[in-house]
C-alpha cells in the first residue's frame, strides 16, 4: 500500500513496490485531481469531524452514518448554514472516497435529515435573512464543481465543471458586491465596463427604483440611474 494526501488524511493507493519517481508522480496527479480551494476546504472540514468524532466517542475513520448525522445535527444546532452543512457532507464522503472505503453520507437518512434541515432554516425568521459568513462562501465556491445528480443522472465531471464555474461566479459577485438576488439578477454585460482598477472589474448596479421595474416588466434598468460603481474581485 502507497499513501497520498488529497485533503483528508493520506488516501491509501495499492499500486505494490513504487520507485521514489514513480511516487512523487502519482502523488502530483492526485493533487491536481482537486483545486486548491476545495482540498483547503476539505482539510479544514475533515480536521473538525475528527476532532468531535474523538473527542464524542465516535471513529472518524471509517464513521458511521450515525455518527455523522449527529455531527451534522449538532452543527445545524449551532447555526451552521446549509451551504457549510453541505461542505461537511463532502469533505467527508471525499476522504471516504479517497481511502477505498464505503461513503457514510451516500445515504438516504443523511439525504432526508439535510433537506429538514434546510427546510427548519428557511422557516426560521422570515424579515432579515442571516448573511452569509465569509467560511460560508469558502465552502460553496470549494464544492460548486462537485458533480451533482438531478432527475437527468449525475452530471458528468465536465458539465459539473461548467456550472460550478458559473455558480461561484454569481456567489463571489452577491457577496463581494453585496448584492440582492433581485439586483444581480437584471445585470447585462453592459454593466461591465471595458476598464478596470487594481481591485479587480468594476460592475454599475442599477438604482434600486430601476431593479423594481425591471422585475416587474416595465423594461430594463435605466442606464442613467446607476448607483456609483464598485469593485468586484474576479472569480
Amino acid at each position: 500500500m502507497t499513501h497520498f494526501g488529497t485533503g483528508g488524511p493520506p488516501a491509501v493507493v495499492p499500486l505494490g513496490e513504487l520507485t521514489e519517481t514513480d511516487a512523487a508522480r502519482i502523488t502530483e496527479a492526485l493533487q491536481k485531481s482537486r483545486a486548491d480551494n476545495t482540498r483547503r476546504a476539505y482539510r479544514s472540514t475533515w480536521r473538525a469531524w475528527q476532532e468531535w468524532a474523538e473527542s464524542h466517542g465516535h471513529q472518524p475513520l471509517p464513521a458511521s452514518t450515525a455518527g455523522v448525522a449527529a455531527y451534522l445535527a449538532e452543527r445545524a444546532a449551532h447555526g451552521a448554514a446549509a451551504a457549510t452543512l453541505n461542505a461537511i457532507r463532502a469533505g467527508i464522503s471525499a476522504t471516504h472516497r479517497d481511502h477505498d472505503l464505503p461513503d457514510p453520507t451516500d445515504n438516504q437518512g443523511i439525504q432526508q435529515m439535510l433537506k429538514g434541515l434546510r427546510r427548519e432554516a428557511a422557516g426560521k425568521g422570515r424579515g432579515q435573512a442571516e448573511p452569509l459568513t465569509v467560511e460560508d462562501v469558502a465552502a460553496i465556491i470549494a464544492t460548486a464543481s462537485i458533480p451533482r445528480r438531478s432527475k437527468r443522472g449525475m452530471e458528468s465531471p465536465a458539465q459539473a465543471q461548467r456550472r460550478g464555474a458559473v455558480d461561484a461566479a454569481i456567489v463571489g459577485l452577491l457577496f463581494q458586491g453585496g448584492l440582492r438576488r433581485s439586483e444581480a439578477s437584471v445585470l447585462t454585460w453592459a454593466d461591465v465596463p471595458p476598464a478596470t482598477d487594481a481591485d479587480g472589474l468594476l460592475v454599475r448596479v442599477p438604482a434600486l427604483g430601476s431593479v423594481d421595474a425591471a422585475i416587474a416588466g416595465a423594461g430594463r434598468a435605466r442606464a442613467g440611474a446607476r448607483r456609483p460603481q464598485r469593485p468586484v474581485d474576479r472569480p
